[in-house]
């Protein structure tokens, strides 16, 4: 037994390494719940939108189980006007997260693909290349509640 030993613990310890790729339990945790949105600016022309109330009603919720919803209001007047379900992958290694949803009940499925994904305690960062041109036009952040 002893000369099989180290073969043992070697395989236990191959076995339950995770990828890289993979989502460990605390970031997770640290990634599941509801946030809402706090800043938004554009990186090219360093523009900023004001989040007034009702658009601090906009949010994400991540889901521990891989699926989100965004919810999403316009301020003028104050009405819901997106409605965003799926699922999303989270590459700590990439720091990006993939999002794939439905536009709206009926609607197109849309993969959107947030890069620069910063997780400080109480809030989500990342910029977003909307027109997929190779440049980052956006910077969110959202905070958690």
């Amino acid at each position: 037994m002893k000369k099989y030993f180290p073969f043992l613990a070697l395989s236990v310890l191959l076995g339950s390494c995770n990828s890289p790729n993979d989502i460990t339990p605390n970031q997770s945790n640290r990634l599941s719940g509801r946030y809402y949105w706090d800043v938004w600016k554009n990186n090219l022309t360093g523009a900023t939108l004001q989040i007034n109330t009702c658009r601090r009603q906009n949010y994400i919720q991540f889901n521990s189980d891989g699926t989100f919803s965004r919810r999403g209001w316009d301020a003028n007047p104050c009405i819901q006007t997106e409605i965003d379900d799926g699922t999303y992958e989270y590459n700590i290694t990439t720091a990006k997260i993939t999002v794939r949803f439905t536009d709206g009940p009926g609607g197109a499925i849309n993969t959107e693909v947030w890069n620069n994904i910063q997780l400080p305690s109480n809030r989500i960062t990342f910029t977003w290349d909307e027109n997929l041109d190779g440049r980052d036009e956006h910077y969110m952040e959202y905070l958690k509640n």
